[in-house]
């Protein structure tokens, strides 16, 4: 059973229009920020959303610029920001609702009208909410319901500092290769703190067979994977596998930071 969080911000937005008047203001609503508890599978966290949006820009009966949906994410703050909403002029309160969940966040703007006047308008919404876990999210927004964006989002810092492993791997467990769908790596736990340390793993697992058939030795093989999917940093993925002349290992997934990786192929 999903363990949601139900985020309600109600704004009062003091305008000055009149109801038959459509003067534009240059003011900007001030933010206002929310302390609210959600519930994870363990502990409850807490979450500090932002809300804040901008008088009428423009207004007319038609013409109104086209709305664009953009999001950033650094440091485990998402920002969504839209532009260009549009919306009848008057006396109005804006609202966002939230349903945050591990694989999906939702957002629903509405208008609570005082007053209405005989035209539209268009204004700019920045809403935040922190301590998103970075990992791939199915992000929808709703405008009065109706849904105006639904697409896949990436959370991460591109640095890659200030996140751990955990945090990583909580959020997402598979990384897709190239532009394949089916051909991906599957996260499957850790064999080291590097990926030296991993491959000494390897080699005592692998120890017996490959001392039973030979005792010449043998070679650590190591080839790069390469376009894999991984936006939280840049490290590098391998294919690892020991042979000798008369044994040849299965192929091991690691990366550069000592995690191991199931590789399925789109035939699996």
């Amino acid at each position: 059973m999903k363990k949601t969080l139900i985020i309600s911000l109600l704004v009062a937005a003091m305008g000055v229009i009149a109801f038959v008047s459509c003067e534009k203001e240059d003011t900007i609503e001030k933010p206002t920020i929310t302390a609210v508890d959600s519930l994870s599978q363990t502990t409850p966290v807490t979450h500090n959303t932002t809300l804040s949006y901008t008088q009428c820009k423009s207004h007319g009966q038609k013409d109104i610029p086209e709305e664009t949906i953009s999001t950033n994410y650094e440091n485990g703050i998402l920002q969504i920001m839209v532009e260009d909403m549009c919306i009848s002029c008057g006396v109005y309160t804006v609202v966002a609702e939230s349903e945050i969940d591990t694989q999906t966040i939702t957002v629903d703007f509405g208008l609570i009208y005082e007053a209405q006047a005989n035209c539209i308008c268009s204004i700019d919404v920045d809403y935040s909410i922190d301590n998103i876990k970075p990992g791939n999210y199915e992000l929808i927004i709703r405008d009065s319901g109706i849904v105006i964006y639904q697409e896949e989002i990436t959370c991460s810092n591109q640095s890659g500092e200030g996140i751990s492993e955990e945090n990583i791997f909580a959020g997402n467990r598979e990384f897709s290769i190239g532009n394949s769908e089916c051909n991906k790596l599957v996260y499957n736990g850790r064999y080291g703190n590097d990926f030296n340390s991993a491959v000494d793993s390897l080699k005592r697992i692998c120890a017996w067979r490959l001392n039973e058939y030979g005792e010449d030795g043998y070679e650590v093989m190591i080839e790069p994977i390469l376009n894999v999917n991984f936006s939280y940093d840049d490290r590098s993925f391998y294919s690892v596998w020991f042979q000798n002349e008369n044994y040849l290992s299965r192929p091991f997934w690691l990366d550069d930071r000592g995690n191991n990786y199931d590789h399925l192929f789109c035939d699996d």
